[in-house]
């Protein structure tokens, strides 16, 4: 009887260590699930980061072509207002070519008609 007692003690402690064993396997079971996904959350951010960088790189191509593209129209305005500008300064010096033009026009009409009642009265007389 007493190695009875012994053994029913021994299967006891026996069981409660299979039981803290089994407790000990889950725990690590899940300390090893969490561990997993800090791992594929680090992964993920890794990959959000790099996605990221590459996108980056790409908007800073973008911004440094455009940026370009910005100074060349820049360049080009500069160059049509002078273009514009010497053609205003054409068009005033045509202007006044032109007003010149007109009063010798009607410096010379006026003399003609002088001349042909010149000539009329001249014609009377004689």
């Amino acid at each position: 009887k007493r190695l009875l007692n012994i053994i029913a003690e021994d299967q006891e402690a026996i069981l409660q260590k299979d039981q803290t064993i089994k407790e000990l396997e889950n725990n690590i079971k899940e300390k090893y699930e969490s561990l997993r996904r800090c791992d594929e959350k680090d992964s993920k951010s890794e990959q959000y980061f790099e996605e990221n960088s590459n996108l980056k790189a790409k908007i800073d191509i973008i911004c440094s072509e455009n940026e370009t593209k910005v100074d060349n129209l820049q360049v080009e305005i500069n160059h049509l207002n002078i273009t514009i500008n010497e053609k205003e300064e054409e068009i005033k010096q045509m202007k006044v070519n032109l007003e010149k033009q007109d009063a010798i026009f009607t410096t010379y009409e006026s003399l003609e008609s002088k001349i042909k009642e010149s000539m009329h009265i001249i014609e009377q007389k004689s």
